[in-house]
């Protein structure tokens, strides 16, 4: 059997959304693949893994999706595909601290990989990168409850990784995000997010 056809011919019908033909594809690939070949050594298997991860996410069995996403990164912890797959089904299920940390991995992940490598992922391409910078980071940080952590660690790891653009990007657009609430906040006459923070701190501002 030609593995890597089978997985292309699977990736054909989850793009267009033919999810039966594509699990009869992945279902040969299983089969073919024998136990001591199903590791890290073999970008074939992973691809599976991920290939797998995306179908079940698109039935919606998020249990089988996590299980294969956790034993695809248990081999492979900087695989680009099924980090951007973790980070979807973190935004699935409205966990947006985790979907956040999860993000600057797929991105860390990206940016790590070698020019000539990036071609054997799905999620790697420029386009996939703008989405994640431009919606779902945006999506997570607003979300987050741990706001405000993520911004400061953020801060500190641009600072210490001068010259990197990823957390330049990364601490640019929590910035403009932060910014435009602020001024968001002072035109409708709530003060914005320092406002409200000084609120918690503070009380009402009036002496028992």
């Amino acid at each position: 059997m030609d593995v890597s056809a089978n997985l292309d011919t699977a990736q054909l019908y989850l793009n267009t959304g033919l999810l039966e033909r594509a699990a009869e594809y992945l279902d040969a690939v299983e089969e073919a693949v024998p136990e001591e070949a199903r590791g890290a050594a073999n970008a074939e298997w992973l691809r599976w893994l991920a290939l797998r991860a995306r179908l079940d996410l698109m039935r919606e069995d998020r249990a089988a999706c996590a299980a294969r996403i956790g034993e695809g990164l248990a081999l492979a912890p900087q695989h680009v595909d099924l980090l951007f797959l973790r980070t979807l089904i973190y935004w699935d299920c409205a966990r947006p601290d985790e979907m956040f940390v999860s993000l600057l991995a797929y991105l860390g992940a990206v940016a790590a990989t070698p020019p000539g490598e990036a071609s054997r992922y799905e999620y790697a391409s420029p386009a996939v990168v703008r989405d994640a910078l431009e919606t779902l980071l945006p999506a997570a940080y607003r979300a987050a409850p741990s706001r405000a952590a993520f911004r400061e660690a953020v801060e500190q790891a641009a600072r210490r990784a001068r010259g990197n653009e990823l957390f330049a990007t990364v601490l640019a657009l929590l910035e403009r995000i932060d910014r435009a609430e602020a001024e968001k906040g002072e035109a409708d006459g709530t003060g914005g997010a320092a406002a409200v923070s000084g609120n918690a701190a503070g009380g009402d501002g009036e002496d028992g």
